[in-house]
């Protein structure tokens, strides 16, 4: 059975010969190991490793493959980027306010949200936003889809609703619940705004694109977020993004990649189809089997292979082969899961993904 199909039957539901594996894998990953694995694009790696390729988005596919967005925004606002002490800054400017934020190593450093009039700032600029269709998408997918071929598939990644958009990238925790207890109005009325882009997006996503995968990147982790503050916003957010997917006869896939054990009843009444890179503790806090309990035996589950073993440095091979026995218990296999050690940003040693290929076909047999 090829990548493609058993990937695309698990989606379904449907009988397969073993349960697929994969990765999610970037240059820091690859550092140390051999020439022709460390240098080769990354499908062409995710090919001599022997995984099943699920593309996560853009991040796995070489720069001539990429499938444009299916959306563009047309902004009213002007930006400009330029390197400071080695960052990078953005400004964005509309009217006589300025939002300033910055960048390193693809994490912020300088959120642009501090304040009440920063906030003001950013609802004008989303107030103002307009979401267009991409005319060339659909055409570009082709590429994408012929790249990966009968070896997997690719799954279309979306930002993450407005919650996570603020908390990540433009106020930061601590001021995004400054905000929400100082100027609750304001919150709500911002985020009221940037979800009316965000339905937008969802509709062009899920009625232009050819893949059946679509996944915003919510990071979701009760680290960041409450069971009540996800109820009252989150949660009406990935519901409607869960219907749209549904009524275009697309899954609706989250990544949440922290701590979700608190949250799994308030996950399980958005709808959604599955979750991607769920993670069991020690390093997460829900279990395969308590995410199959709360969300029904038909969830897609993503599964991480126990990062706690998988990229301990005292690791040895029968140590990978006895982690991913534990985790395909008959329960696991018989469910509709993907085993992925992921290493993105974590130099991993080439051995450990070959163990994890052995020890999926020693164990992983439907």
């Amino acid at each position: 059975m090829s990548g493609r199909e058993r990937i695309e039957k698990t989606l379904e539901g449907r009988p397969i010969d073993r349960i697929p594996w994969t990765t999610i894998a970037d240059e820091k990953s690859r550092e140390g190991m051999p020439q022709e694995y460390a240098e080769c694009d990354y499908i062409s790696f995710y090919r001599k490793i022997g995984c099943d390729i699920l593309a996560f988005g853009k991040y796995a596919m070489p720069n001539e493959f990429q499938p444009r967005d299916p959306f563009y925004y047309k902004w009213e606002h002007t930006q400009v980027s330029y390197e400071k002490d080695g960052a990078t800054v953005l400004e964005r400017r509309l009217g006589g306010s300025v939002l300033t934020s910055a960048w390193r190593e693809g994490h912020p450093v300088k959120y642009p949200v501090e304040t009440q009039q920063d906030a003001k700032a950013l609802l004008e600029i989303w107030k103002a936003a307009n979401v267009l269709e991409e005319a060339d998408f659909k055409a570009s997918c082709v590429a994408a889809d012929e790249c990966i071929g009968k070896d997997g598939v690719f799954a279309l990644t979306l930002l993450p609703s407005p919650v996570q958009m603020l908390i990540e990238n433009e106020c930061g925790p601590e001021n995004f619940y400054y905000l929400l207890q100082d100027e609750p109005a304001l919150m709500d009325e911002l985020m009221d705004a940037m979800f009316e882009k965000r339905k937008i997006e969802y509709e062009i996503a899920a009625r232009l694109a050819p893949f059946r995968w679509i996944i915003p990147v919510e990071n979701t982790s009760t680290t960041l977020i409450s069971p009540k503050i996800y109820r009252k916003y989150t949660m009406p957010h990935m519901a409607e993004f869960a219907r749209v997917m549904h009524e275009n006869g697309k899954k609706a896939i989250v990544h949440m990649c922290g701590l979700v054990k608190g949250l799994l009843r308030e996950i399980r009444e958005t709808g959604i189809d599955g979750i991607h890179a769920l993670t069991e503790p020690p390093i997460g806090d829900c279990t395969f089997c308590e995410a199959l309990d709360a969300l029904g035996e038909q969830t897609i589950l993503v599964g991480t292979l126990q990062p706690a073993v998988f990229q301990s440095p005292f690791a040895k091979r029968e140590d990978i082969f006895r982690c991913v026995k534990a985790t395909l218990t008959k329960r696991i296999v018989e469910s509709n899961f993907i085993l992925c050690p992921c290493i993105d940003g974590l130099p991993t040693p080439l051995w450990k993904l070959q163990a994890v290929r052995d020890a999926v076909e020693l164990y992983g047999q439907k």
